[in-house]
């Protein structure tokens, strides 16, 4: 099956900021949540990432931006809370078979899974880099969506 790009994905190149991807500032928030991965700009994950900066945070863990040094393009790490690998010793199994059936899934609207990071100490995904705003931050921006604007979004996801 031949490898495809991500929707919005942009073509591999050397400069973030070329892409118009912001490698400033925090696309949801301003630092990372307590418990979760401790990074900074410029460290090296799994000799071959390089974090860029930190993006959101959801329930299970946290988004970081970062460039895949050996394929020269913007990724997206999502790493898994540390507690919820501590709590539950099946945890990383059932995240890791979850894992692999994204790894192969192929669809326009699911974002593409290039790899996952699985270390004692961390447990991630890497996914293609999608550019752009979250749902959550244009109904922030812009209030209550008109109804032929949320059966536009429902169609697109089914």
């Amino acid at each position: 099956m031949p490898k495809r790009k991500a929707p919005g994905a942009p073509e591999a190149t050397s400069s973030l900021p070329e892409l118009g991807i912001d490698t400033q500032t925090n696309v949801t928030a301003t630092r990372p949540t307590q418990g979760a991965p401790s990074f900074a700009p410029g460290d090296v994950l799994a000799g071959r990432y390089r974090v860029v900066r930190f993006i959101a945070r959801g329930g299970m863990g946290e988004v970081w931006l970062a460039t895949d040094t050996n394929a020269d393009r913007p990724v997206a790490l999502k790493f898994i809370k540390r507690h919820l690998l501590d709590e539950d010793p099946t945890f990383r199994t059932r995240f890791m078979n979850e894992a692999k059936t994204l790894g192969r899934l192929e669809h326009d609207r699911i974002v593409r899974l290039y790899s996952v990071l699985n270390t004692p100490d961390l447990l991630a995904l890497v996914l293609a880099f999608i550019n752009g705003k979250s749902l959550a931050s244009v109904i922030e921006e812009r209030g209550a969506l008109p109804l032929q604007d949320v059966l536009a979004i429902a169609r697109d996801v089914l």
